[in-house]
């Protein structure tokens, strides 16, 4: 691996500022490394341990007025005792991210990330040694920075944005928070919080509805810094030569998702309201040179990724029964899907599990709507009521792709664990035998051969 260079004589940040960024520079984001002598080698409880020790004692330093990125690369600056805990903080986050593998790292999406990262740091090279850009495996439409340098686009957010200006856009007002130390100074001002508490569940793969943002919900900004990082961002948008008017879509694109009012600290949370901030952003876009202008809809490269992030966020959205959101995105996938019978069948997930978990589907919804948690009794009796019809179309959606040319195979499945469950042996037992004819291979394979071998016994004792 490629040393670090001491960045000039006198340069105060070797030992300390982002070292996990720059050992993915030199390769362009390594796609597999390993730190020494570190928490990421060690077991995971043994990390969030040191994640709450940490926090506790730094809980005894004060905050302390953090300079912007520009003054803080001065060969004369001497970085503070709470910078340096807030980038250790950071550093550990990812560590975890890292060691649980929540992170993208084939080459394609690193290569395309490092793309956008070099372009929107073309105009300041040095930045490029201290902040990059990463794909976290989160289905909510949610992006946040941190201290080190280091700013996280969620899988989700890709399913909101129309084009890469938009995700330049994004990423460019996260980048903007990095520059002007707004992370640092939200790290230090919350380290009352025990800050390793925050990444307990998201290191465990929940992605629950109260958990949306909570690991990023140190980045509390304010009203001023929020609008420091919209104005910066639109800059180095227009520096980089994409466009800023991508910055006032991106944000609306964004009014799609209600659920995102509820989650503090979302990208989409903002002070003001989310009106006033449409217009301050409005102001400043009209303000820039080249606003006039709109980004490319059909960038394919943009567009093949997008497909890919949605439909992760599909799968993750249904591995966690959270099926109002899943249908969102089921709903957009025939734009972008190749595979159209395939949307059909995840369309027959999303119902199949509103008639199997009508109350968890009720609360769910419920919250989306309010941002309340417990569901009311109105809601939770509509999705009881609707229990069947939901099963009915679940069973249409899966008929639709497993008698498709060619099949969907998957379908044949969950259309005996549907047979099965309601009782109907025979029905049930034809169902898994064509799955597994079609899929000789599956991988669930041994599991279907035991449902068949126990419908094979029902059989028999009915004849």
């Amino acid at each position: 691996m490629t040393s670090r260079p001491n960045g000039g004589e006198g340069y105060p940040y070797t030992n300390w500022l982002n070292v996990v960024c720059w050992e993915h520079r030199n390769e362009r984001f390594l796609h597999t490394w390993r730190i020494q002598g570190s928490a990421v080698n060690r077991g995971p409880h043994q990390s969030l341990i040191t994640l709450l020790v940490l926090g506790f004692i730094a809980a005894c330093t004060t905050t302390s007025d953090v300079r912007s990125m520009n003054e803080t690369l001065r060969t004369d600056y001497a970085p503070l005792e709470e910078e340096q805990w807030a980038i250790g903080q950071a550093d550990l986050y990812h560590r975890e991210f890292t060691e649980q593998g929540l992170l993208y790292g084939d080459e394609a999406i690193v290569a395309y990330m490092g793309g956008v990262e070099s372009r929107l740091l073309s105009q300041n090279p040095t930045f490029q040694d201290f902040i990059c850009l990463f794909v976290l495996k989160s289905p909510s439409p949610n992006a946040f920075a941190m201290p080190n340098g280091n700013v996280y686009i969620h899988a989700g957010l890709f399913t909101t944005l129309e084009n890469e200006d938009q995700l330049a856009a994004i990423a460019s007002h996260e980048i903007a928070h990095v520059t002007e130390r707004h992370t640092v100074k939200a790290v230090i001002s919350s380290k009352n919080k025990l800050i390793g508490s925050h990444i307990v569940d998201f290191a465990t793969g929940g992605f629950g509805l109260v958990y949306f943002g909570t690991y990023a919900s140190i980045m509390n900004y304010s009203r001023e810094q929020e609008a420091e990082a919209d104005q910066v961002g639109i800059s180095l948008l227009s520096d980089s030569r994409y466009q800023p008017q991508a910055m006032l879509e991106a944000f609306q694109s964004l009014n799609k998702y209600p659920e995102l009012r509820h989650v503090k600290s979302s990208v989409y949370s903002s002070h003001p309201s989310f009106k006033a901030r449409i217009q301050t952003l409005q102001a400043m876009v009209l303000a820039t040179p080249g606003s006039d202008k709109h980004g490319e809809m059909q960038d394919r490269e943009f567009i093949s990724i997008k497909a890919r992030m949605m439909e992760d966020s599909l799968k993750a959205r249904l591995r966690h029964q959270e099926y109002n959101l899943a249908l969102t995105i089921v709903d957009q996938a025939d734009n972008f899907f190749n595979d159209s019978i395939k949307v059909q069948f995840y369309r027959g997930e999303v119902y199949r599990g509103f008639a199997r978990f009508p109350e968890k589907a009720a609360r769910e919804y419920h919250w989306i709507q309010t941002g309340k948690a417990r569901a009311d009794p109105a809601t939770e009796e509509k999705f009881l009521q609707e229990r069947s019809a939901n099963l009915a179309a679940a069973i249409q959606f899966y008929d639709l792709s497993a008698y498709a040319d060619p099949p969907y195979v998957k379908a044949f499945r969950r259309l005996g664990e549907i047979a099965q469950e309601q009782g109907q042996n025979q029905k049930a037992l034809q169902y898994f035998t064509q799955y597994l004819e079609l899929s000789p291979d599956a991988r669930d394979r041994r599991y279907v051969e035991h449902a068949m071998d126990r419908l094979g016994r029902l059989i028999g004792e009915t004849l």
